[in-house]
């Protein structure tokens, strides 16, 4: 098997309109979605919650998945060129499910946090003493997810299990998946009986890391620190990956070696930045989530585990520790972790022999440069005076290839996003372009850009950048905010036409002039006589109520709340439909509605009548 990440569930390439997505290997994802429904069981009446980990097998009869917690998944094919930053593009759902044949895009390859199907390496405890097993931290989080499509609601309640490592100052370190969601969360020491209740200080699912307490101090008696290494692990480094696997109740290990260092976005949503990310041929099985991955031979932290495949031999990835340092140190000074930078550019290589004519003006004799196709709104570039059509040739003075790649450690290469995501935000970069003048001639210049967060059109997590998942209920048509999260609940429940439609207010980001701007969807139609045909509407984006253009969601709620008009008219985006809503009918329906659907009130936003 190829060194490189196996194919993203989106895949896709560059063009004109920006990259776009592999038809086959999206309604994959989703049939492979389904399949994991068996890991997060429903309970009974009377039964106990599930215990989940992500599996070691997907079956293969395909079942309803009632939550997606802890299903993360890793893919090739970004939806965005890996010299392309966050592109403008995104994924494209299949129109029906029943697109799937069996000859649609060959044997897939289904990624999942810590789900590889490697057979477990027995390493002997004599091979590797010096090994801190005493800082190894057996977590369960008996966790109650959100419901997306439904936010006045939680799905039903599971438990899950994961692993975590003591770094010293009374902190845990564990992905961030380990301990979503949680609503208690429980962790025990290796070898010594009892478990303590752990809170959580800090966490990200950009770096998918926590940073995780215990206030009772009984639980830091004695307990030894994980070092870390400072250097990334080279190619063919042997390491020993350790954790709690398969409701193991002591520690178990597995011992493989490095072979591949690469960029990753490591949410696994192709939608946000790449970071460093470390393949292992060490076989990471169901548990391992959030433990620590040492090097054999200096007994030293090299990464994170946090995630394996379903569909090859022994193979896991591990968050490198220049990535965990980066996350504790921004902890540290700010006591959050908000976003990682980025510039905010859309950039397409230079690899053909025309169009690098074209873009220089010339032929040229060396091979490096990539061209800034488009750039984001409110963005670090765009607030440093870059323009489309600059060439970017160096990033404080390493040079970018023509193929979007600077040196790694010498003999290797990774995309140039890795000099921007391992700054810290407000770190300022030296920026060296070539900019074609009125004339014709190429201008070389050299740019200092302060580094911030994109902005996001499409928000991206659940209680970061102020975002929360609210509702408003106008007749019965339920309106919700377009996010990430929002996506991953669509393709859990296969609601292919809010995923589409998400998707499409993605590709917005680079000419949204808004900052307030948000797409706001109609994800539901409830039954009633008001509501006759209107189903249709699910998964348009609204466009204008009373002929306003919608802004937000808020903006739709105050629509809706502050109509004195006879009839409430809703437009969509792509559609000259409209839905009418007589304004007295409608109110005086919404009481029984909203009762019939168990839903509390119209909205949940405050300060909206």
């Amino acid at each position: 098997m190829d060194d490189a990440l196996p194919r993203r569930i989106m895949t896709g390439a560059a063009d004109d309109a920006g990259p776009q997505i592999s038809l086959s290997a999206v309604v994959q994802a989703v049939m492979a979605a389904q399949r994991l429904s068996h890991m997060v069981e429903t309970p009974a009446e009377g039964d106990p919650p599930p215990r989940r980990e992500t599996p070691s097998k997907i079956p293969k009869t395909p079942t309803r998945m009632p939550s997606s917690h802890g299903y993360r998944f890793i893919d090739e094919g970004s939806p965005f060129p890996d010299n392309a930053g966050l592109g403008a593009e995104g994924p494209a759902f299949p129109k029906s499910p029943t697109a799937l044949t069996p000859d649609i895009g060959g044997v897939f390859e289904f990624p999942v946090r810590m789900a590889s199907t490697g057979a477990v390496s027995n390493v002997r405890i004599s091979d590797v003493e010096g090994l801190p097993f005493g800082c190894v931290i057996h977590f369960t989080n008996a966790f109650a997810e959100l419901d997306c499509l439904r936010p006045w609601k939680v799905n039903s309640p599971g438990i899950a299990t994961g692993t975590g490592f003591h770094i010293g100052k009374k902190r845990i370190l564990t992905n961030n998946h380990v301990v979503d969601s949680g609503t208690s969360i429980r962790v025990r020491r290796h070898g010594i009986p009892g478990n303590f209740e752990a809170v959580v200080l800090c966490s990200s699912g950009v770096c998918d890391l926590a940073l995780v307490t215990v206030e009772n101090d009984e639980f830091w008696d004695g307990i030894p620190v994980a070092d870390f290494q400072d250097e990334v692990p080279a190619l063919d480094d042997t390491v020993v990956a350790v954790g709690y696997p398969m409701h193991a109740s002591t520690v178990t290990l597995t011992r493989g070696v490095v072979s591949n260092v690469h960029l990753k976005d490591l949410s696994l949503g192709n939608m946000n930045e790449s970071q460093l990310c470390v393949q292992i041929d060490a076989a990471i099985n169901p548990g391992n989530s959030g433990g620590p991955v040492f090097n054999q031979e200096t007994n030293k932290v090299v990464g994170v585990a946090f995630a394996g495949l379903t569909e090859a031999e022994g193979t896991g990835y591990i968050i490198p520790t220049p990535v965990v340092k980066n996350f504790i140190s921004v902890y540290e000074k700010s006591g959050d972790f908000e976003g990682l930078p980025s510039l905010g550019v859309h950039t397409q290589d230079l690899v053909n022999a025309s169009l690098r004519k074209f873009a220089f003006g010339s032929e040229t004799k060396h091979s490096d440069g990539v061209l800034i196709q488009k750039i984001q709104p409110f963005s670090s570039a765009k607030n440093a005076g870059l323009r489309e059509g600059d060439i970017l040739m160096a990033i404080d003075g390493q040079a970018v290839s023509q193929e979007g790649e600077v040196s790694f450690r010498g003999h290797e290469r990774v995309g140039y996003e890795y000099l921007i995501s391992k700054r810290p935000l407000g770190d300022t970069v030296k920026l060296s372009l070539l900019r074609k003048q009125d004339d014709g001639e190429m201008t070389a210049m050299d740019v200092n850009v302060e580094l911030t967060t994109n902005f996001a059109l499409v928000p991206r997590e659940l209680g970061k950048a102020g975002f929360a998942a609210h509702y408003v209920v106008a007749g019965g048509l339920v309106l919700l905010t377009a996010s990430v999260p929002l996506m991953k609940a669509c393709l859990v429940e296969q609601q292919h036409r809010i995923f589409e439609s998400i998707v499409k207010v993605h590709r917005k980001e680079y000419d949204c002039e808004d900052r307030d701007a948000e797409g706001v969807i109609v994800c539901d139609c409830l039954a009633h006589e008001i509501n006759v045909s209107y189903s249709d509407y699910v998964g348009k984006q609204v466009k204008t109520i009373n002929g306003e253009k919608v802004r937000n969601l808020r903006h739709a709620a105050e629509l809706i709340a502050t109509c004195t008009e006879e009839f409430l008219i809703i437009k969509f985006c792509g559609s000259n439909r409209v839905a009418a809503f007589d304004l007295e009918v409608m109110r005086a329906a919404m009481p029984t509605i909203l009762q019939q659907h168990k839903i509390p009130q119209w909205t949940d936003l405050v300060g909206v009548v």
